[in-house]
């Protein structure tokens, strides 16, 4: 769930498939905000998911749309509640603050409500 977190959203709202996350200097600055920020939250999964190895599964799949973006693109109903808000639950539950994602999260339901 949270390599999803730290990829679906930044396509969807960028529009962008998986490898512009890093071959684009402004959408590679919010993704590396967006994994700091989860990380200091969730500290325990920074030995377990390295931002290199999130980075690598954005060039194996650099070709690839998120599931979040397709939905956007289809105009299908993006699947926010269980990708974001479900994170930004555990992180309140732990005292966290999660501010990129939960405008991120603001954004995509603004989109989805179009």
């Amino acid at each position: 769930v949270l390599i999803n977190c730290m990829i679906n959203p930044l396509t969807a709202v960028l529009q962008v498939r998986n490898g512009e996350l890093l071959e684009n200097p402004d959408a590679k600055t919010l993704f590396d905000q967006l994994y700091e920020e989860i990380m200091v939250v969730f500290p325990e999964m920074e030995k377990d998911l390295p931002k290199s190895a999130v980075e690598e599964i954005c060039r194996r799949t650099k070709k690839n749309r998120s599931s979040m973006l397709t939905d956007r693109m289809n105009e299908n109903p993006m699947e926010i509640e269980s990708i974001i808000s479900s994170i930004l639950q555990m992180g309140e539950r732990r005292g966290g603050s999660l501010p990129l994602l939960q405008t991120l999260e603001k954004m995509l339901l603004a989109i989805d409500r179009r």
